[in-house]
């Protein structure tokens, strides 16, 4: 498993909202995109992707802060997966449009 950096200090993000809603939780910070075919275990929300910093990190029940996603309906697919799963994260914040 990679080392990840643990901040405890409060932070609140605000933006500009897609979906409706509030949530609250531990953020998961990446600055690299994550691919959902084939860089994500869907049933458990595990970054598998071989060369991402959050390799074998599990996003679910966090605040996914990431970049955005590699690929195109099949990181649509997986997440969605992940959500049926009950392993998808809390929420998504896209630092880039």
């Amino acid at each position: 498993m990679s080392e990840v950096e643990v901040q405890t200090r409060p932070i609140v993000i605000t933006g500009r909202k897609v979906v409706g809603g509030v949530a609250e939780g531990e953020a998961l910070v990446t600055r690299e995109t994550i691919s959902g075919w084939g860089g994500v275990q869907a049933m458990t929300g595990t970054v598998i992707e071989s060369r991402h910093e959050l390799k074998g990190v599990s996003f679910a029940g966090k605040v996914l802060v990431f970049p955005g996603a590699k690929g195109s309906s099949g990181w649509s697919g997986v997440f969605h997966t992940a959500r049926l799963a009950g392993s998808a994260p809390l929420a998504m914040v896209f630092m880039t449009m």
